[in-house]
């Protein structure tokens, strides 16, 4: 946790499973800020690194106390192999550099 932002609920990741190859990936991301700061303009990305698929949602501010619910989209590739694939999501500070947090995921594609 940094500065307050609680990306524990992060934990709240959802995804809309099970995935084919060909088919669009959606992650449901729940952000709280418990913090006395506001985080003005970060962005929240995912990275999919096994494939090179990268999503982001553009910057937004979460003042304290305030909740914010983003989704993150991915195109799977056709020819995609079935398996479990880990899927990075960062919490990137746009003006402070010392804001970055990350939390993972696998994903299943079939």
């Amino acid at each position: 946790m940094a500065y307050g932002l609680n990306l524990k609920e992060i934990g709240m990741i959802r995804f809309v499973e099970p995935v084919s190859a060909g088919d669009e990936l959606a992650i449901h991301i729940n952000l709280l800020n418990e913090g006395r700061y506001t985080f003005p303009s970060f962005k929240l990305s995912g990275y999919i690194p096994e494939l090179e698929l990268r999503s982001s949602v553009n910057l937004f501010d979460l003042g304290n106390n305030e909740k914010a619910a983003k989704w993150l989209f991915f195109d799977i590739p056709i020819g995609t192999k079935p398996g479990f694939y880990l899927v990075e999501i960062s919490a990137i500070g746009k003006d402070d550099p010392m804001f970055h947090e990350k939390e993972y995921r696998y994903v299943q594609i079939v």
